[in-house]
């Protein structure tokens, strides 16, 4: 639910890359007598499980004069059934039934003070079922038993609904599952939808979004892909129906149209009885078929320009393989040619050799049509005409077959990886699975694509080029401009409050279903994480891969930016050296033959380097990166290149909100050393030379490093195999001195932080509280405050904010542990908000700090989730290196979860009470304020501390 559209995207997006194995692991796919369909997978690495349930329904589903109906329908899905949310569904059911009739009345009224009449019956009523309704039980329930990483993505074919939970409470996941989608209740309609404006105001402050679509309309001038938005028009927003809702449930989340997937750590023929016995009620029905659209080919070179971009981007667009188009395999691969991670494609190489800053692809394969997009910028002061030439010209050249095959049988390693890497996570497991549903595939493709890869040729590469990338073809140009939004004015509904102390006749029953005890056993470090120092100042911890062959290694130096701030340039600059001898693209070709990547990075505490690939061939790759360390070479082309992107990062730094807001909350919290301020100029990084770059970097690398292996080697084979090929270790001579300090301002009174942004329609809020260090052993209780306070749609700022008032999407707030111990924590909170609701939800927001509702009667779900939640924290392999060095930095010296776990089972409330009193209730509060000021009264600011209005220029360098 929580930024579901982008939260589908990535998930989408993670569907198409699958993952690979040499055996085929045991799957295990069935249909209940209803029609639903079952996939389980077990997978005992971790104790944890993945569930996931799933429809054929998405957004090109909604009706016609209905759009987002698919989206607000994944909404309605948290908030209950007719057991489920509510105190007596008899008596709730006659205002829910008002509620309905008044919505079909509003939708066929045009007249504003009627349709204000009605809104307000609508609300009258809607307060009138408040009085039954229990908000975000589902959420209640799921923390409970530990659950974790609740969510729900609308996509444009199918709709998705997940989380993780512990393996002893699965039959209770099963339970509620099964409940939440059998005869649901929409209630609390009007304040959601309150929500989604807000949701639809946040991607409208984002200027890719309305590019997107403006492109969409014409590449897809017939289907809802590009006549439609996911979240739908303002206009329909404004018009909802929910008679029109819960047909679209009753003809869409049918058990025969939908799956239940679960990944994760339990025994497959001992839950096949609970999924029978918790599922079989779902009622079977005819699904309606999906309506048909037909996209004609592009009449040649098609053309649109725009003003909506704050640089200008063109956009070249061809109709490629749809999701279930048998060419998909290929086609990526094809894409890949082009524009891949190792920075070796065609395009790539335009970037590569500084002939534009920007030039990469799109590929969005959805069910019934493809879409693959260049995207490009040229540099300012450069036609897009020429870029668009500059990008045919590629490929063309991937027409004829001009690349090497070396670069083929890279991108197929590169790809194998890839998915292996995937396949790691239970998670990408779990969704993978779900869309070889929706997407008719069978569930053991997703282990058998890395196979499928091995057979693909050039020449299969080169029919994909030709068949697809024809003359036909969409182009669209967006010069500098910023288009009007449309900005929906808050309704002042009076709020809905629930009964949050009341339990539901679901929930009672649901408290009853009894859980297998599980014994977390602890980690044993001195086995888990092998160690040795290479040099003296030089560490290594290693865990071993039980799963596939692809290792990795990171080294970090302990300087950071924090020590030097060029270090930020230093890291970008040797992502473009190449050693002495070879040029750029000579040294990622080398690099990509090796089937490994490389990526040089900083922070504040560290600059370090990552190599992962085949661990057969990692000795090559450190050869390859030693050389670079070495020697590295950067052209005056390079140096330019990275003024350039970071003169689009700046330009982009004044228009877009959420960028801004995040400068000015920096300036907050960091004074002038924000590294907002804290860098060049951009005329300066003009100037830099290759020695000015690079003698940081080999400053620090004579710090002392920490290094961290994930492989099958054995741990003398891998000190070995470092000493033999990384000799710059050796040169490591300077204590490290940890992580540094932050270095966060001290604020003593209250005081607030504007910016005035006048193109934002929503209002960019951030908190600060500034805290003191927290003990170890103190841990357990900032984790139980989190969770009362801040804890998602079970804590007080989500709930007031958002599900009670409606006054944001986005909202959130906790106590900030530091990285080192020695370090002071802090207090953060923050909300996006349309902007004339700013100071109502300031208000809010301010009140819970300073006068903490006390609900003691939700302890047991707090320290139930805690208990729970901490059977899932076991550490991946490829995390547990670094988990040894978290835990001592926090001040552990093994495993702490067993003994936070005896620790929240002794908590009380009134040790949250205590908590709260001693470090927020009387403690300064600082906020840090992005918004539109002819929307938000400068004089009810006030009464939140002397404001301080700013200007980009104060708080970034130019």
């Amino acid at each position: 639910m929580k930024i579901s559209i982008w939260a589908f995207t990535m998930l989408f997006l993670l569907s198409a890359f699958g993952a690979g194995a040499t055996e085929k692991p045991r799957i295990e796919t069935y249909k209940l007598k209803n029609g639903l369909t079952v996939i389980l997978k077990e997978d005992h690495r971790q104790p944890k499980v993945f569930g996931v349930v799933i429809t054929r329904a998405g957004a090109k589903d909604d009706p016609a004069d209905a759009t987002g109906m698919a989206h607000y329908q994944e909404h309605m899905l948290f908030k209950g059934t007719q057991t489920l949310g509510t105190t007596n569904w008899e008596k709730e059911k006659p205002h829910i039934d008002r509620i309905f009739e008044l919505y079909d009345e509003l939708g066929q009224t045009k007249n504003d003070s009627t349709r204000k009449a009605i809104q307000k019956q609508i609300n009258e009523a809607s307060l009138a079922a408040g009085e039954y309704a229990i908000l975000n039980e589902t959420s209640f329930l799921i923390n409970a038993m530990g659950g974790t990483r609740l969510n729900a993505g609308t996509g444009p074919d199918q709709t998705i609904y997940y989380n993780q939970f512990p393996p002893n409470q699965i039959e209770k996941w099963l339970d509620l599952y099964s409940e939440r989608f059998y005869k649901p209740v929409f209630r609390t309609f009007q304040s959601e939808l309150e929500v989604v404006y807000e949701e639809k105001n946040m991607y409208d402050d984002q200027f890719f979004t309305g590019l997107y679509e403006a492109f969409n309309k014409d590449f897809f001038k017939n289907h809802p892909y590009g006549q439609r938005t996911t979240i739908g028009t303002a206009e329909d927003l404004k018009n909802p129906s929910l008679s029109k809702m819960y047909k679209f449930f009753t003809d869409w989340y049918r058990p025969n149209n939908m799956a239940l997937v679960m990944v994760g750590d339990f025994n497959t023929e001992q839950i096949k009885p609970l999924i029978a016995e918790k599922f079989s009620k779902w009622e079977k029905g005819e699904v309606p078929s999906h309506k048909t659209y037909t996209e004609e080919p592009f009449d040649g070179r098609e053309f649109k320009k725009v003003r909506m971009s704050p640089i200008p981007l063109g956009a070249i667009g061809f109709r490629s393989p749809s999701e279930k188009n048998d060419d998909i395999l290929k086609w990526e691969m094809t894409v890949k040619v082009l524009a891949n991670t190792m920075q070796t494609g065609l395009l790539d190489q335009l970037m590569v050799n500084n002939e534009m800053p920007l030039a990469t692809v799109l590929n969005m394969p959805y069910q019934d049509y493809g879409q693959t997009v260049m995207i490009y910028f040229p540099g300012f002061f450069k036609r897009l005409k020429k870029g668009e030439k500059k990008i045919m010209a590629q490929i063309e050249r991937l027409k004829k077959g001009d690349f090497s095959d070396d670069l083929l049988e890279a991108i197929k390693a590169e790809m194998y990886k890839t998915y292996q890497l995937k396949l790691e996570s239970i998670e990408n497991q779990a969704v993978n699975l779900a869309y070889t549903f929706t997407n008719d595939k069978d569930p053991q493709s997703v282990y058998e694509r890395p196979q499928k890869i091995k057979s693909v040729t050039k020449n299969d590469i080169v029919e994909m080029a030709n068949k697809y990338f024809t003359d036909n073809r969409l182009v669209m140009y967006s010069k500098m401009g910023f288009p009007k939004k449309e900005k929906l004015q808050k309704p002042g509904y009076e709020p809905v409050v629930s009964n949050t102390n009341a339990k539901s006749p679901y929930r009672k029953k649901f408290e009853q279903i009894p859980s297998t005890d599980y014994e977390i056993e602890p980690v044993d470090l001195d086995k888990s994480v092998l160690k040795a120092d290479i040099y003296p100042k030089v560490h290594l911890r290693q865990s071993h891969n039980p799963l596939n062959d692809i290792a990795q290694l990171h080294i970090q130096f302990n300087k950071g930016r924090k020590h030097d701030m060029m270090l930020a340039y230093t890291a970008r600059a040797m992502n473009n050296a190449a050693p002495e001898g070879m040029n750029l693209q000579q040294f990622k070709e080398a690099m990509g033959n090796t089937n490994c990547n490389y990526n040089f990075y900083s922070n504040n505490g560290y600059i370090g380097v990552s190599i992962k690939g085949p661990e057969s061939k990692l000795p090559e790759a450190y050869d390859l990166v030693s050389q670079l360390i070495a020697s590295p070479t950067i052209t005056k082309d390079k140096i330019k290149q990275m003024y350039k992107e970071e003169k689009i990062s700046r330009k982009m730094e004044k228009t877009e909100p959420d960028m801004m807001a995040s400068g000015l909350y920096n300036y907050l919290i960091y004074g002038d050393k924000s590294p907002y301020l804290n860098r060049l100029p951009v005329k300066d990084i003009k100037r830099l030379d290759p020695e000015e770059l690079f003698n940081p970097f080999r400053d620090a690398l004579t710090f002392e490093a920490d290094l961290f292996y994930t492989g099958q080697n054995s741990l003398d084979e891998t000190v070995a195999e470092i000493k033999t090929h990384c000799p710059f270790l050796a040169k490591v001579k300077v204590d490290g001195n940890g992580f540094p300090a932050p270095g966060f301002r001290k604020f003593e009174q209250n005081e607030v932080y504007f910016i005035d942004h006048k193109r934002a329609k929503q209002s960019k809020l951030f908190l600060f509280i500034n805290q003191d260090k927290i003990a170890p052993d103190e841990v357990p209780l900032v984790e139980a405050f989190n969770m009362y306070f801040g804890g998602g749609f079970s804590g007080l700022v989500l709930q007031e904010i958002r599900e009670y008032r409606s006054m944001a999407y986005s909202a959130g707030a906790n106590f900030q542990l530091p990285v080192q111990k020695e370090h002071n924590a802090i207090f953060a909170g923050f909300v996006g908000t349309q902007c004339d609701k700013t100071l109502e939800a300031l208000e809010i927001f301010n009140g819970l700090i300073r006068d903490m509702p006390e609900k003691p009667e939700r302890m047991d779900m707090i320290r139930n989730y805690l208990v729970n939640s901490a059977i899932t924290k076991k550490p991946g392999f490829r995390g547990l290196p670094w988990k040894d060095r978290t835990w001592k930095r926090e001040g552990f010296d093994k495993d702490p979860i067993p003994d936070k776990v005896k620790a929240y089972q002794n908590l009380t409330f009134d040790d949250i009470v205590k908590f709260y009193e001693q470090k927020i209730k009387n403690k300064a509060v600082v906020i840090a304020l992005v918004g539109d000021a002819e929307q938000i009264s400068m004089d009810g600011l006030k009464k939140y501390g002397d404001i301080q209005v700013k200007e980009w220029d104060d708080v970034f360098t130019k």
